[in-house]
C-alpha cells in the first residue's frame, strides 16, 4: 500500500511543541510505500537500534494501524533493498 512518506525522516526532523510531534523538513516528500518512513527511521545510520529495539516497534506500528506484522516486516525488507542498496 502506498502512503505519503517523508523521505528522511530522523529525530532531528521530528520536534515536539506543547506535547504534540511536528515534522519538518518535508520539501521531498512524495507518495511511496506505507513502511518507507519506518524503515528509513529503524535503519538509519544516525539511530543505532538493536535488533529486539526494532522488532518492538515494528509490533507497536503493526497494533497502531492495523497492518499485520509478518507483512510490515516483508515489505521493510523490500524497502532496505531500495533504501540502502541492499541486494
Amino acid at each position: 500500500p502506498l502512503s505519503i512518506c517523508h523521505r528522511n525522516l530522523k529525530p532531528s526532523h521530528i520536534l515536539i511543541k506543547g506535547g504534540k510531534p511536528f515534522v519538518t523538513n518535508v520539501q521531498h516528500m512524495c507518495i511511496g510505500p506505507v513502511v518507507y518512513d519506518l524503515t528509513y527511521f529503524l535503519y538509519n545510520h544516525e539511530i543505532l537500534l538493536k535488533d529486539d529495539d526494532i522488532n518492538s516497534l515494528v509490533r507497536l506500528y503493526s497494533l497502531l494501524t492495523g497492518l499485520d506484522y509478518n507483512q510490515v516486516m516483508k515489505w521493510i525488507k523490500t524497502c532496505i533493498k531500495f533504501l540502502f542498496n541492499d541486494p
